[in-house]
């Protein structure tokens, strides 16, 4: 909770880099995550806060600077969101599209339940998305019965406060604006600003949990009977996706009913097969070629 303090939570997009030690509260807490799960490979971190619930399309990390300038696919080895504050009743889930381990073309889609204290590991090449409202990704005309004034139907917003961290071996992304903590903090004090409260935080209460603490979480997957029986059933998520113009549609063997229930799911995270071809890992990042003309336009 001390990390979801407005005066903590408005710091970032930064680099962490280890071999300069931490110097503020999230860079402490990002370092007690990283030897817990035992990273040492890990050299930078690559770290920014989102505070509300927002749709994010279907995209994967990517080094920019270095696909714009050299046209190199640089990824983290992992991405990792830290859910740290919730609000009560939200069904905002993290979607991430798996591909098959033998063709790389079909996926199962995971989808994980926003929880408080729950921390989310994910290689960084996968796919992955937010969406809001929690069935947007719906066909709207296929869906009538889910229109109205229901808590899950409402519009985007509202208390979601994560911490997201790319995870590299070598170098983070170049951080063309680097906010330091010292800097910020001087800032905030020097403007006298009412609304902005610089506090003092011991390392030992930003750090998180030892790990025999941690529970993990089952991935459950979600009933296909249903949908075997009939698969004029099945329903197709229409999803965007970052740096094109296409949709990535996904067509899920599983019956209507049981895709609104696990998109809705409160806790447990869950598998549900679909037949997305996710294995370009060009799909949900931006053009290159497009980035290129751009350049040579402001040249």
């Amino acid at each position: 909770m001390d990390l979801t303090a407005p005066v903590l939570y408005g710091v970032g997009p930064d680099i962490y880099r280890r071999s300069q030690g931490t110097c503020s509260p999230q860079e402490v807490f990002i370092e007690s995550l990283l030897v817990v799960l035992g990273c040492e490979s890990t050299r930078e971190v690559e770290w920014w806060g989102r505070s509300e619930w927002k749709s994010v399309e279907a995209h994967r990390d990517v080094d920019e600077e270095a696909a714009v300038a050299r046209g190199e696919r640089r990824y983290p080895t992992h991405s990792l969101i830290v859910y740290l504050d919730v609000e009560p009743g939200m069904r905002a889930p993290t979607c991430l599209w798996v591909p098959d381990d033998d063709t790389g073309h079909t996926s199962s889609l995971l989808v994980v339940p926003a929880v408080p204290g729950r921390v989310l590991i994910f290689p960084g090449t996968l796919l992955h998305a937010v969406p809001c409202p929690t069935l947007s990704w719906l066909r709207p005309e296929a869906e009538p019965e889910l229109a109205g004034d229901s808590p899950l139907d409402r519009y985007c917003g509202g208390t979601r406060r994560v911490l997201v961290l790319n995870l590299w071996d070598d170098h983070a992304p170049v951080d063309e604006e680097p906010v330091e903590w010292e800097e910020w903090a001087e800032w905030a004090e020097w403007e006298g600003d009412e609304g902005v409260e610089v506090v003092e935080f011991e390392a030992s209460r930003v750090e998180c949990e030892p790990r025999d603490r941690w529970r993990p979480v089952v991935l459950q997957a979600a009933d296909e009977s249903s949908a075997r029986r009939e698969l004029a059933s099945c329903p197709t998520l229409l999803t965007r996706a970052h740096g094109t113009d296409e949709q990535l549609a996904s067509t899920v063997m599983a019956s209507r009913a049981v895709v609104v229930d696990t998109l809705q799911g409160e806790q447990a995270p869950r598998w549900l097969c679909t037949d997305a071809d996710v294995s370009n890992l060009d799909f949900g990042v931006p053009s290159l070629a497009g980035a290129r003309e751009e350049r040579k336009e402001l040249v």
